[in-house]
């Protein structure tokens, strides 16, 4: 079962940040990240050409592509992990950090693949799979 799920805010212009937790079963594939509201909800929307994310399975996913995120820092999502989302819209990219591992990933946003408003973007697999927002 795929699950896709937008966050209702739209983000056009300034630098936001969202908090998440990961409240997942041991058994995790989860995609965190940004969608443009253009793009329809689907199946496997990770892998749309707007769709900007990085996976529990050490994968970064932009504008229709996977490739592996490397090991330098890895990315790292597990159970009870606080992940904070940075949103820069101004400088067109995005930015992850897991505050368990404090380890950093940016990706560089092409705004012709992903037009704004940009919206969250949270992809997960397995049926107990769920993230909760945190305050910022």
């Amino acid at each position: 079962m795929n699950k896709d799920i937008r966050g209702k805010n739209e983000y056009s212009s300034g630098c936001h940040k969202i908090r998440l937790r990961i409240e997942s079963a041991n058994n995790i594939y989860l995609c965190l990240g940004i969608n443009s509201k253009a793009s329809p909800l689907q199946s496997a929307s990770y892998s749309a050409k707007s769709a900007y994310v990085w996976t529990s399975y050490n994968q970064i996913c932009s504008g229709e592509s996977c490739q592996s995120g490397g090991s330098n820092p890895p990315l790292e999502m597990k159970k009870n992990d606080i992940i904070t989302l940075i949103l820069d819209c101004d400088n067109q990219k995005i930015s992850m950090i897991n505050e368990r591992t404090n380890a950093k990933h940016e990706l560089n946003v092409n705004v012709n693949n992903c037009p704004f408003p940009w919206q969250l973007h949270v992809n997960m697999y397995y049926v107990k799979e769920s993230v909760r927002l945190l305050p910022s």
